[in-house]
C-alpha cells in the first residue's frame, strides 16, 4: 500500500470518513504525464481534466468568461416560476426572491469572484419578478 493510500486509511480511521475511490477522480493541475501515471498507478481513481466542476461549481485557475457566467444567470432565471407568478401574492413573491433566487448566487459567490455586471443582472431578474423590491430600492448585494 502506498503512502497516499495509508494517509487516506489513517484519515478514515481517525475521522470515520472513508473515501470511496471508485467514485473519486484525480484532477492534475500543471502536472507532468509521468507524475500522473505514478498517481494513477497508486490510486484506483480515474483521471479527469482541469478545469472541472466540484459540487456543481466550476473550479479553474483562470477568470471565467462572460459566456460562462451568463450560463449561471440563465440557471437563476430558470428558477423563476413565471407561469405561477400571477398566482402568487406579494408575500410569496418576496419569499421566493429572498430564499430561492438569493441562495443560488450566494452559492456561486463562495467559489467565484464575479464582476459587478453579474450582480446587476441577478438583481434585475429579482426586481422583474417582484416589483416591491424595485419600489423600495432594496438589493441583494
Amino acid at each position: 500500500m502506498g503512502l497516499t493510500m495509508e494517509i487516506l486509511h489513517n484519515f478514515g480511521e481517525a475521522s470515520g470518513l472513508h473515501c470511496n475511490l471508485q467514485k473519486s477522480c484525480v484532477v492534475p493541475i500543471r502536472c507532468e504525464p509521468s507524475h500522473l501515471e505514478m498517481v494513477s498507478s497508486t490510486l484506483p481513481c480515474t483521471p479527469a481534466a482541469f478545469p472541472c466542476t466540484y459540487l456543481g461549481l466550476p473550479v479553474s485557475n483562470k477568470q471565467f468568461t462572460k459566456a460562462e457566467l451568463l450560463s449561471w444567470i440563465e440557471r437563476i432565471g430558470d428558477k423563476l416560476p413565471a407561469w405561477k407568478a400571477s398566482l402568487m401574492n406579494m408575500a410569496g413573491r418576496v419569499t421566493w426572491v429572498r430564499f430561492v433566487l438569493s441562495a443560488i448566487p450566494i452559492y456561486v459567490f463562495i467559489a467565484i469572484k464575479v464582476p459587478k455586471w453579474f450582480i446587476r443582472s441577478i438583481n434585475k431578474l429579482r426586481r422583474a419578478f417582484t416589483w416591491i423590491l424595485d419600489r423600495f430600492g432594496a438589493t441583494l448585494f
